[in-house]
């Protein structure tokens, strides 16, 4: 539910920005998105008192000189502990994974951009759309119609005890953005002779990278 909320923010955001932007001036896109995130703001410092102690450090009570010496003796104990040892190391492997996996998901704010902007005709199944519209919110509006449905998956999975670990979830999830890079890399074959390609092969391939982010987001993340 988290995670389907942001993404439609994301998605009426995606949307917004570009209209407004090639429409009007960039300088209204970005300052629509700021607009937004001081609302944000606003909403978090009204709301902030319901999340209890959500977030709130464990050493925050502490004075702040004996609070730097707890934190460094946290972790020098977790170096002595078999099982936090090996937590901490899983943890930081997964992170760099994870630092690989979002370096390549978010070529959309770069070369997908420029991409769909100089090489991509504006029809979508039935429709005419700015194929940086698509660029923009596709992952979003695929997020959330999907993360309900592998929710449940991964639900329905747990309790025959098949669902996959977080390890085997990050493996398919960079296995999946391989195989949508493919994708993005067969616009090519459906390009004609202005260099002018289908912006339904582009939509599919954020299909499958979004398949890919849900098999490592939030669920990895989290963990």
């Amino acid at each position: 539910v988290f995670y389907a909320g942001i993404n439609l923010g994301a998605f009426f955001g995606g949307v917004l920005c570009v209209w407004l932007g090639k429409g009007y001036g960039w300088n209204y896109a970005f300052a629509a998105a700021a607009a937004v995130m001081v609302l944000g703001l606003i909403t978090f410092l009204l709301t902030k008192k319901h999340l209890g102690p959500i977030g709130n450090s464990p050493l925050a009570n502490i004075a702040p000189k004996k609070r730097l010496l707890s934190e460094i003796a946290v972790y020098v104990g977790a170096l002595t502990d078999r099982i936090a040892r090996r937590k901490l190391f899983a943890a930081l492997i997964l992170t760099l994974f994870s630092i690989v996996f979002f370096a390549l998901f978010e070529q959309a704010g770069g070369s997908l951009a420029l991409f769909a902007q100089e090489n991509l005709h504006n029809k979508l199944l039935f429709f005419t759309v700015d194929p940086n519209i698509v660029n923009n919110a596709a992952n979003s509006l695929y997020v959330i119609a999907f993360s309900p449905i592998l929710g449940v998956l991964w639900l329905a999975l747990d309790k025959k005890r098949l669902n996959p670990n977080t390890v085997i979830k990050f493996a398919i999830g960079f296995v999946l953005l391989a195989v949508a890079f493919y994708v993005f890399y067969s616009c090519r074959f459906f390009a004609d002779e202005n260099g002018m390609s289908s912006l339904n092969v582009f939509a599919l391939a954020y299909l499958v990278v979004t398949l890919a982010e849900l098999c490592i987001s939030p669920i990895g993340l989290s963990m």
